[in-house]
């Protein structure tokens, strides 16, 4: 029973996570830029790129819990599509941060 639980633990807080990084990755990427400009550096595309591979993993996390009861189950196989979903939202951001230099105004 504990083992149970465990796993569905860690099914809602893979669940969780991809939301999650998406929103902090919004937000850094309004303050970074401005970062990126006076520094010549590409700290918005590193860090979005770095939250899409942790989206990625979450909803990897969650797709292999799927073997929970029949709500987990749904829950596994829905986080793991947002997961790619925010995902590729990510990796749309990091590609902008290699385009745009961030001085751009």
């Amino acid at each position: 029973m504990m083992v149970r639980a465990r796993r569905l633990g860690t099914a809602w807080l893979a669940a969780a996570a991809a939301p999650l990084l998406w929103a902090a990755t919004t937000q850094i990427g309004q303050i970074l830029p401005y970062i990126d400009c006076q520094h010549e550096h590409r700290w918005t595309a590193i860090t979005a790129l770095a939250a899409a591979a942790l989206a990625l993993f979450a909803g990897g996390i969650c797709w292999a819990n799927r073997s929970l009861t029949h709500t987990g189950r749904f829950l596994c196989g829905i986080s793991s599509l947002l997961a790619l979903v925010l995902a590729f939202a990510m990796l749309l951001q990091s590609t902008a941060g290699f385009v745009l230099t961030g001085c751009e105004r």
